[in-house]
Formats: structure tokens, C-alpha cells, sequence
């Protein structure tokens, strides 16, 4: 068991937070939580206790339904000024995820639903062939996912 002991004071009432941690498991965190307060008497009381367990977030988050297409009337080709769009789903909310397309920044679009899309107009200069795409992305816990580089 490890104990933590903080001290807060207010007025004339001294208030000490005992934070003992009981149990921690890779997915759940207890704590035991006891509020004593010393009033102006100098007499301790025990005003309340309460048992608060936390669920930790380890897991990476994953994307899926990766696809990427142009506007163009092929959509596998894109050519000057055509929008190249990376489309995907994530299995569980993300902060706003960043992207690349052939190495420059994407627009980022939350579609709602944990589902996202990632533009770029092609400009003159960008790589003849296949367009190189990079997908970074962490979820709400902070959990990074692995960078996305391909189709799925």
C-alpha cells in the first residue's frame, strides 16, 4: 500500500486529505479517500471517507476503412489542382488526428462518429506515381495509435 498526504488549509480549519492507494490492476485504479479536520477546539473529527475507482485507458487506438481517392474522374488519379481525400474510421474517440499527403499537411475534417477525412489539393511540383499519405493519431487518454501509412 502506498499512502499520500496532502495539507490544505482554510480559515481557521486545518483540513488533511489522506490519499491511500489500494488497489492497481493495468486496467483499474482504487483509491481510499479520508477527510479528518482539525477545527479551531483542536479536536479531530472524521468528517467523511469515500472508495473511488478509476478506469485507466492502456489501450492503442486503432483505425480502419482507410481509403484514399482524388476528385478527379478517376479517382486513383489525380492531377494540378484535384482534392486528394484520405478517408478513414477510428475504433474509439482521438483528439483531432494529423496527416500528410504526399509530405505536406492535410486539412483535417471530424466527420462525427469517430470518422475523419484528410484533404490536400495537388499542386504543380508534388510527386508523379503513388501519393505517399501518413495518418498520426493519439485517443482522448493519450494513448498513441500506430501512424497509419496505407490503405486498409
Amino acid at each position: 500500500m502506498v499512502e499520500y498526504y496532502y495539507d490544505v488549509f482554510y480559515n481557521t480549519e486545518h483540513l488533511t486529505l489522506n490519499k491511500k492507494q489500494l488497489l492497481y490492476d493495468a486496467k483499474k485504479l482504487s483509491y481510499n479517500f479520508e477527510i479528518d479536520i482539525l477545527d479551531s477546539n483542536i479536536s479531530w473529527s472524521r468528517k467523511s471517507a469515500v472508495d473511488i475507482t478509476f478506469d485507466v485507458d492502456t489501450d492503442k487506438p486503432a483505425l480502419s476503412s482507410v481509403t484514399i481517392a482524388s476528385n478527379n474522374a478517376d479517382p486513383t488519379l489525380a492531377l494540378i489542382g484535384d482534392t486528394v481525400t484520405i478517408t478513414f474510421t477510428s475504433d474509439e474517440p482521438v483528439a483531432l488526428p494529423t496527416a500528410t499527403i504526399d509530405g505536406n499537411a492535410a486539412t483535417m475534417n471530424d466527420l462525427g462518429g469517430n470518422n475523419y477525412t484528410a484533404t490536400r489539393v495537388m499542386q504543380a511540383g508534388d510527386t508523379d506515381g503513388p501519393i505517399a499519405f501518413t495518418i498520426d493519431f493519439s485517443d482522448v487518454a493519450g494513448n498513441a495509435g500506430i501512424q497509419v501509412t496505407a490503405v486498409t
